[in-house]
């Protein structure tokens, strides 16, 4: 059988096997926490306590969808690969380490994706300016923070070409 004994910031549990009596505790905030804690410890799980950013994110654990936005995670203890993604933003991926009935307290901030650009210029020589800047590889893919930027194309006996675009966060353009 198991049995409970606590106050509001720890619990204890007493797994009785046979003549063999193993104990696990746990602490937390409310006397729930603390049992949380102690089931873990039993089972050889953890806590995982994760914020993200932005709140909506989702996240895989060793490749396979776990959970999405933050809050405490009950995880098994060990050596995981943890990977955090949302629309619009760059992947974060690191190694985390769940120690049995212990929380990790993680904070992941996801960086905005920047959008790709390349172009194509007839004839080939022409001189390209990315917002005033020369670009001299512009049949190469680059990667540009989203927003507002500018293009002008430069040939001797043509009209110069200019024009302003959105870059839209992990969109090729």
């Amino acid at each position: 059988g198991v049995a409970v004994a606590g106050l509001w910031t720890r619990g204890k549990m007493i797994l009785v096997d046979g003549a063999q009596a193993q104990t696990f505790t746990g602490s937390g905030e409310t006397l729930d926490a603390a049992t949380q804690q102690a089931f873990g410890a039993l089972h050889g799980q953890g806590t995982l306590a994760l914020s993200v950013v932005p709140k909506d994110a989702s996240f895989r654990l060793n490749n396979t969808p776990f959970g999405q936005g933050g809050g405490d995670y009950i995880i098994p203890a060990g050596r995981h690969t943890l990977l955090v993604e949302a629309p619009g933003f760059r992947s974060v991926e690191q190694p985390i380490q769940i120690q049995k009935a212990q929380k990790l307290r993680l904070k992941v901030e996801l960086p905005i994706a920047f959008g790709k650009v390349s172009m194509k210029t007839n004839p080939p020589e022409a001189s390209v300016y990315l917002d005033g800047t020369k670009w001299d590889t512009p049949g190469e893919t680059r990667e540009i923070e989203p927003g507002e930027h500018s293009i002008r194309v430069e040939a001797k006996g043509f009209v110069t070409f200019t024009k302003t675009f959105t870059v839209k966060p992990a969109v090729a353009h």
